[in-house]
Order: C-alpha cells, then sequence, then structure tokens
C-alpha cells in the first residue's frame, strides 16, 4: 500500500504539468491582448521551477522591455537556463544576444555554438542566422557554400529572411551559380511574405526585366508593398517612375509624395528630386527654401549631383532676391536648358538693369543680332556703351566696331579708336589687331 506522503507527492507530479499548461496558456493569451503585468505573473513561478518554455517567454519580455525595465543581462540569465535544457527559442534567443553585445559581452563563436544547437532542432530563424554567421564569416570561416545551405533548410520551412538571402546569393552568383531566374523566384517567395527589401529587389528585377520579363506594372506593384512599409529605396524607385510616367499616368503630385518619404529616410536621389521639384514648382508649390534644405541634405551626403543643383537652386532664390550677377547666371542656365525664352529675356533684363556688364553685353547681343529680340542697332549700341563705361573689354570693342561702321551710332573714326585701344589695354587681340591697321 503507497504511504500517503508518497501519494501527495505523486499527485502533485500528475497535477504539475497540468498547472503549467494552463499557466502558459493564460500567459500566452494575456500576451495577446498586451496585458503583460499578467504574463509576468503567470510566468515567473513556473520560470523558477525550472519550466523551459516559461524561462524563455520571460527572457524575451525582458529583452524587449514588455512589462519590466528592458534588461538584457536579466534576459540572458533567462534564455540561458531555458537553453541548458535544450529550448531552441532561448538558444536562438541567448545566439542573438551574444551576437550583438547585449547583456553579455559580444561573442560571434558563442553566438554561432548557440543558433547552431537551435538550427539542429529545425528552428528555421536560427538556421537562417547561422548562414548569416557563414556568409560574413563571424565566429566562423567565411563560407558561401554553407551559408547558402543553411539558407536552403531556413528557406525550405518558409522563412522569409533565408529566402532573400538566397535570391541575393543567386543574383549575385555567391555559393551557387548565378542565375537571375531562380533569385527572382525567391525574392517572390520572400515578398509574398511581406519582406520589404525582397519586395523591393523583385520590383527590380520586373522593372529592369532582369530574370523576369520586363514588366512596370508589376514593377510598380512591388515597390508600392515595400514602399508603404517604408523601404525607402522602394519610395524612391515609385518616385521617378511617377515623375517619368513609367508603367503609371505621370503624375508629378504623386512623384513629390513619395519622393518626399523616400527623402525623409536620407535618400541622397530622393532628397535632390524632392528639392528640384520645389524649385521649378512641379507636383509641389515653387519654394526656394525648401529646395535649397533638401538639396542641401543631399550634398551633405557627397551626393554630387545636389552639389550642383544646390549651386543652382542658391542662384535662383538670389536672383529673386534681386542679385544681379545671380540673375545673370540663371538667364544663362535657362538658355542653355531650353527655358522659355521670355523667362531667359526676363532675368537678363533685370541683371543689364541693375548694371551688371555681362548681363548688359549679351542684350546688346541680342538686340545687334536680332535674335529673340527685334534687331535694333541703337538698343545694342546703348547696352554695349554701358557695359564698355564698366570696363567690359568685349563690349569696348563692340562699340568700337559699330563707331567705325557708323550702325547704331554716328560714324566715327576717333570714337572707334578710343574704345579699340581701351579694349587693346585689357589684352584683346581682336582690338589690337584693329588698331594696327
Amino acid at each position: 500500500m503507497m504511504k500517503p506522503e508518497f501519494a501527495v507527492i505523486a499527485v502533485g507530479l500528475l497535477l504539475y504539468p497540468l498547472a503549467a499548461s494552463a499557466g502558459m496558456e493564460e500567459a500566452s493569451a494575456a500576451y495577446q491582448r498586451g496585458e503583460y503585468a499578467v504574463v509576468l505573473q503567470e510566468l515567473t513561478p513556473l520560470a523558477a521551477q525550472g519550466h523551459a518554455q516559461a524561462q524563455a517567454r520571460l527572457g524575451m519580455l525582458y529583452e524587449h522591455g514588455q512589462g519590466v525595465a528592458q534588461d538584457y543581462a536579466e534576459a540572458a540569465k533567462w534564455y540561458r537556463r531555458a537553453a541548458s535544457q535544450g529550448f531552441a527559442k532561448a538558444e536562438y534567443g541567448l545566439a542573438n544576444l551574444y551576437q550583438y553585445g547585449r547583456g553579455v559581452a559580444q561573442d560571434y563563436a558563442q553566438a554561432v555554438e548557440w543558433y547552431r544547437a537551435a538550427a539542429a532542432q529545425g528552428f528555421a530563424a536560427a538556421q537562417s542566422a547561422l548562414g548569416d554567421m557563414y556568409l560574413h564569416g563571424r565566429g566562423v570561416s567565411q563560407s558561401h557554400a554553407l551559408a547558402h545551405e543553411w539558407y536552403l533548410k531556413a528557406a525550405g520551412q518558409g522563412d522569409a529572411d533565408a529566402q532573400l538571402n538566397l535570391g541575393v546569393m543567386s543574383e549575385q552568383g555567391e555559393g551557387v551559380a548565378k542565375n537571375a531566374a531562380d533569385a527572382a523566384g525567391w525574392y517572390r517567395k520572400a515578398a509574398q511574405q511581406g519582406n520589404a527589401k525582397a519586395q523591393l529587389y523583385l520590383g527590380d528585377m520586373y522593372r529592369f526585366g532582369h530574370g523576369v520579363g520586363k514588366d512596370d506594372a508589376q514593377a510598380l506593384q512591388w515597390y508600392g508593398a515595400a514602399a508603404r512599409q517604408g523601404q525607402a529605396l522602394a519610395q524612391y524607385n515609385l518616385a521617378i517612375m511617377y515623375e517619368q510616367g513609367q508603367g503609371v499616368a505621370k503624375s508629378e503630385a504623386d512623384a513629390a509624395m513619395w519622393a518626399r518619404e523616400a527623402a525623409g529616410n536620407e535618400v541622397p536621389g530622393a532628397q535632390m528630386l524632392l528639392g528640384t521639384m520645389y524649385l521649378r514648382g512641379r507636383g509641389v508649390a515653387k519654394n526656394e527654401d525648401e529646395a535649397i534644405r533638401w538639396l542641401r541634405l543631399a550634398a551633405k551626403q557627397g551626393y554630387q549631383p545636389a552639389i550642383s543643383q544646390l549651386e543652382l537652386a542658391e542662384q535662383f532664390r538670389a536672383a529673386g532676391q534681386g542679385d544681379a550677377k545671380a540673375q545673370y547666371e540663371v538667364a544663362h542656365y535657362l538658355a542653355m536648358m531650353g527655358g522659355a525664352p521670355s523667362q531667359v529675356l526676363e532675368f537678363l533684363r533685370r541683371s543689364a538693369g541693375q548694371g551688371y556688364p555681362e548681363a548688359q553685353y549679351d542684350l546688346a547681343a541680342l538686340y545687334e543680332q536680332g535674335d529673340a529680340l527685334p534687331q535694333d542697332p541703337v538698343q545694342a549700341a546703348n547696352w554695349y556703351r554701358k557695359a564698355a563705361e564698366q570696363g567690359l573689354a568685349a563690349a569696348q570693342y563692340r562699340l568700337g566696331l559699330m563707331y567705325e561702321q557708323g550702325t547704331g551710332v554716328d560714324k566715327n573714326a576717333q570714337e572707334a579708336e578710343r574704345w579699340y585701344r581701351k579694349a587693346a589695354e585689357q589684352g584683346l587681340a581682336s582690338a589690337k589687331s584693329k588698331l594696327k591697321k
């Protein structure tokens, strides 16, 4: 006959798994509701009694600061207790702490050891992480082949990060023969699970017809999925496609919207695009201050196109504020870029009117040649004179020529010689040649 005290112990042993199970179920339900205090209440006694799953869950609470102050050292303590019992999730959690040096000294070798323990039990996230360690040679000798092997194991269980990495390896030919179609296939698997980077890469494949047929609509779809998750390069690519009307109706407003998202995520190309749109009033209200702000952010990252564009934006702003030299430079830029002649003339007149000699000379040349302005020798001579009186050698020479020919002024050899001499004194070869005759 069983002694009473042994009977009590036996009943207790039978009831403990039931109590533990009930406690874990309550903890899981409370966690889903975000009631972390209840989770902590349920898990703490179970963890203290050696329940591995409770210990692992408690480690997770401390790692993420849920219901308790974030404490990586305490997380490591509880993960280690569960890991020592072979609990895969805890082995994986402890490995992460070792990899990033949280709560423990950073130790890649220890991270690999614990990842390998969890991976051997088929824990997909650990298999993928072990692939990362081999890919980058952290805690192990670098081996693309072994990285590929572990990624395959994890990908076979649906791990999106592993599928993404297999796509990259297939596209670049690392650890496996280069194969764009295989890369697209892996990207698709990860993208369909919501992996933003895979969605971006799959969008690239469709946009450029790499491994799949070129399809702008598909590119837009995948870029959009990634962009809505905050993937900065996808946002930038959407901005470009909307700006150019690539696979979608051209929309400067949509282009500006996505450029702003990507610019806020520090993509220098997007910052430059947004700055340019503000500068020209495309898709947004024209705002030179905003244009310069975004262009400066891109320029600070060393983005060379933005540095040139910033200089232009600052010239536009200075021109608007009445700077004669800037007005002249803006006029030249607009002329070079095929801007409206009326705009070019407006900036040129404003600059010349403020006495900028190069602008006066160009305005004179337009009147003399009848190019963009009605031919008017009198006006030409008038503007050449203004520039010549400020010492512009080319204008002095042209004014001398007009006096010599009697164009726009009364013919006067002495005046012609006087202006030729002034130009020649500045080293102008054509003026020197006139004086020798």
